[in-house]
């Protein structure tokens, strides 16, 4: 029930945002019964006692400006945090996390989803789904920390790791894309699950191992385009898209042959 009880701690919590303007973290109303069985019924996997708890307390937080009836930007994040995701629209990858949950979004559109699936054991782990750049980053391992990330987020030097991951993971893993690893190469390998990845693959793809993860850890998604051509390992946390070098000459250069 720790969450629960971090919840309980947090409302009416008081924050500062960069302009000045002053807030409180509301608690959202909770979830009647009628519609935690409806969104039971919606899910992969198993709703534990825990979160129905939590659910019957509350659907999630609000970031509110004191005296006005108006909201703030919790950070990056510039919605409310909604644990069902029924009033988040953001950034969704179904080829290889069809079933999860976006929970909140930052300004563009890009969001935290909850990757639930039918091997869940618990409402996590949480990653950064973005489109602009394309990425996906892990964020942490439960809703919990999640939220105990964001409240780092609210005041002055508004600087947490969910921060960290939008202004700086974000933009290094686009340019850097690091621990890809060559189809060819993980045919080879020691570890049995990356092989059994690997033999499921064509010889045009990038594997990356996420099964261990640290705050930050991620890969491009879109390197090869908005269409690029992902996979996933059963229900464990590695995927693997398909490389295709793009040719960025200008297009004169392509008309002409021109290197």
């Amino acid at each position: 029930m720790a969450l629960y009880q971090l919840l309980k701690d947090i409302e009416n919590y008081p924050f500062v945002d960069k302009s000045g303007k002053k807030g409180n973290i509301k608690l959202l109303p909770p979830v009647p019964d009628k519609e935690i069985n409806e969104f039971r019924n919606s899910l992969p996997c198993y709703l534990d006692e825990d979160m129905t708890a939590v659910l019957r307390k509350t659907r999630g937080l609000s970031f509110v400006q004191q005296g006005k009836n108006s909201n703030l930007p919790a950070g990056p994040i510039n919605t409310d945090i909604d644990f069902t995701g029924k009033s988040i629209h953001g950034q969704a990858i179904d080829d290889i996390m069809p079933t999860g949950i976006a929970i909140a979004s930052d300004k563009s559109g890009n969001s935290w989803m909850v990757d639930l699936h039918g091997g869940s054991a618990f409402w996590g782990p949480i990653f950064y789904v973005s489109h602009d750049p394309p990425v996906i980053i892990y964020q942490n391992s439960t809703l919990e920390k999640f939220i105990d990330q964001v409240l780092g987020s609210l005041n002055s030097p508004w600087q947490s790791d969910v921060s960290k991951v939008v202004d700086h993971f974000a933009p290094a893993i686009w340019s850097q894309n690091p621990n890809m690893m060559n189809q060819p190469d993980c045919l080879y390998s020691t570890d049995q699950d990356i092989k059994a990845f690997a033999q499921e693959l064509e010889e045009d793809y990038r594997i990356i191992d996420m099964r261990r993860p640290k705050v930050g850890d991620g890969f491009s998604w879109g390197l090869s385009g908005p269409e690029t051509l992902l996979r996933r390992y059963g229900y464990q946390t590695m995927f693997a898209y398909q490389y295709i070098e793009r040719d960025n000459r200008p297009w004169w250069q392509k008309l002409f042959g021109r290197k």
